[in-house]
């Protein structure tokens, strides 16, 4: 496998693009995120509008897509596959397979 230099955000799809298997990359609009430690008390390193509905996504789809995965509950992985379809949702979208 070859992996090739590709600037901006374009490389991050690559672990999707490349691995086998089943796929569902979840990508969120207009996010904003800081890489490194805490840099202040009370930093604003984003110009992220709405951190908290972002957080939110991060922490729910996931975790639906674990317990989907592990055939504990597919409630919340069929609800977030049929909220995040498409690009039609502001906060983001998600290509489940």
């Amino acid at each position: 496998m070859v992996l090739l230099y590709r600037p901006g955000a374009a490389w991050t799809v690559d672990p999707y693009v490349l691995s086998p298997g089943r796929r569902s990359p979840l990508t969120l609009f207009a996010a904003e995120h800081f890489l490194g430690g805490i840099s202040g008390y009370e930093a604003a390193e984003t110009t992220d509008e709405n951190p908290a509905a972002h957080v939110a996504v991060v922490r729910r789809v996931p975790l639906a897509h674990l317990r989907h995965t592990l055939g504990v509950d597919s409630t919340d992985w069929t609800a977030a596959r049929r909220t995040l379809a498409g690009t039609a949702h502001p906060l983001g979208r998600l290509e489940a397979e």
